[in-house]
């Protein structure tokens, strides 16, 4: 460690005040350096803020694909002693809850916040569409 002299320390004062250091010390002066140093802040890695959120996400979609799951297996066991007409409303139902499922899952994937996309193609047929 150096042991500053008093006579030392009044002449590093002086050049420090004459250099005036802290006057050079801009920083990034680019857009793209300004980017680099915002990045600082930011925690990488599977922890950040929108990698969790969108985590969660796909897990209450996976959850509702489970439970559709379920009520499929239960509808074909319940179907073999249901009418005709039931069994064409049940199978609506569950085809309508695919597709939300589904759509879920695209939005998801694509970030896409809209409620059509890909389902709204007429081949896949579209709700609003088959009301009309």
């Amino acid at each position: 460690m150096r042991h500053w002299t008093p006579e030392a320390k009044a002449a590093q004062a002086e050049a420090i005040r004459r250099w005036q250091p802290w006057k050079n010390s801009t920083g990034p002066r680019t857009e793209g350096g300004k980017a680099r140093t915002r990045m600082n802040a930011e925690k990488h890695g599977q922890y950040n803020a929108r990698d969790i959120a969108s985590r969660r996400e796909m897990r209450k979609i996976l959850a509702r694909q489970r439970q559709f799951l379920k009520s499929v297996r239960l509808a074909l066991r319940l179907q073999k002693n249901l009418k005709t007409q039931e069994r064409t409303i049940m199978t609506e139902v569950l085809i309508a809850e695919g597709r939300g499922i589904i759509q879920a899952f695209l939005n998801w994937k694509t970030g896409d916040e809209r409620q059509d996309g890909i389902l709204a193609h007429p081949r896949l047929g579209h709700p609003a569409r088959q009301a009309a």
